[in-house]
């Protein structure tokens, strides 16, 4: 079986200026196809990495082609070459399991297809109406028993609207998961007060975005200040940026991002955070791929929902949201397949 096209297509509004999405396919001359989506900025990239790595390669060999990847992003140094290698492998895995026709949580040797799951609200101000929506659709539909909001600097407001995603989920657990992400924009010193005053009243499971990217002393201070666990991980990128973090104990809970990691480096992460008895937790992807690796890893506490696909209409997954867990499919492959052939709204397209 070798790899006989690569295509990567521009999903979005054909006259838009922030496309949606961009779907990678790969195909092989056995009719199996590799799917998997990217962020669009990355399209030439990718196409790039696959015509140098994987032209004419069997795309049964994952780890293969990893370390190939990692060899050529190592030539092309650049947070676009690591989204593109992580896409890849997302797609190459895909075809793994398709080759095997089981799902891909089968083929990373999980018994049980779920985990505990956990809905984000990115907006530190949000409106009134549009957040009770929210909370509406993540207690009532999808059965939420744990939330995340953006944070910023206003106390009041961040105290009101934690309240308000509490009293949601309290509607499904009589303890709700509560968790934070100040984006970043806190010193050290600034979140270990905001944090202590919040903790008066909120039992908090994790909070990220404590410090700057990569201070591993500033959030192990935090860490060693407070009752909730530290999450890093979601703005590292590199693996090797997780180490002194991990060297140091300055985490409580690592975090892996499929869109920098792939399959591959997520298990490797992993693996890494299982050595030092840290638990994980997945960021979302779309389609929900991440539910399938979730369930084939150690300490894997659970994963961030990612609500909606780039046009609906044309892709679809057959992940789900019950009673606030991640359910993984019996479909071959990662879950994400086309609905139908790709139709208007495509901006553009490549074939190599």
């Amino acid at each position: 079986m070798k790899i006989s096209g690569i295509k990567a297509t521009i999903l979005g509004e054909a006259n838009s200026n922030q496309p949606d999405s961009c779907l990678l396919e790969l195909t092989t001359n056995a009719g199996l196809t590799g799917l998997a989506l990217a962020h669009p900025q990355a399209r030439d990239v990718i196409l790039a990495m696959a015509r140098d790595v994987l032209t004419d390669a069997d795309p049964r060999g994952v780890l293969t082609h990893w370390q190939k990847a990692g060899k050529w992003q190592t030539l092309n140094d650049s947070a676009v070459s690591i989204h593109a290698r992580a896409v890849l492998d997302i797609a190459l895995w895909d075809l793994k399991a398709k080759v095997r026709n089981e799902p891909l949580w089968k083929i990373l040797g999980a018994g049980r297809p779920r985990v505990n799951a956990y809905a984000s609200w990115t907006d530190h101000a949000p409106a009134e109406k549009p957040f009770d929506d929210w909370t509406e659709q993540i207690s009532g539909q999808m059965g939420m028993r744990a939330g995340k909001l953006v944070v910023g600097s206003d106390f009041e407001a961040n105290q009101r609207n934690l309240a308000r995603l509490r009293q949601a989920l309290s509607a499904n657990t009589f303890e709700p998961q509560l968790m934070i992400d100040a984006g970043g924009q806190w010193l050290p010193k600034a979140a270990i007060r905001h944090i202590q005053s919040l903790e008066t009243e909120f039992d908090l499971t994790w909070v990220a975005g404590i410090s700057e990217r990569g201070d591993y002393l500033g959030a192990k201070s935090v860490s060693n200040s407070i009752r909730a666990a530290v999450c890093v991980g979601k703005d590292l990128g590199r693996r090797s940026a997780y180490l002194p973090f991990l060297q140091n104990y300055a985490a409580d809970v690592i975090e892996i991002d499929l869109h920098d990691f792939g399959i591959t480096g997520a298990l490797q992460m992993a693996d890494a955070a299982f050595g030092v008895e840290l638990p994980i937790t997945l960021s979302a992807y779309p389609g929900n791929v991440q539910v399938h690796l979730a369930a084939a890893l150690p300490y894997c506490m659970s994963v961030e929902a990612a609500v909606g696909l780039p046009v609906d209409e044309t892709i679809s997954s057959d992940v789900s949201f019950e009673s606030g867990w991640g359910v993984a499919g019996d479909q071959p492959g990662h879950g994400l397949c086309l609905s139908h052939g790709l139709s208007e709204p495509v901006k553009k397209e490549r074939v190599d």
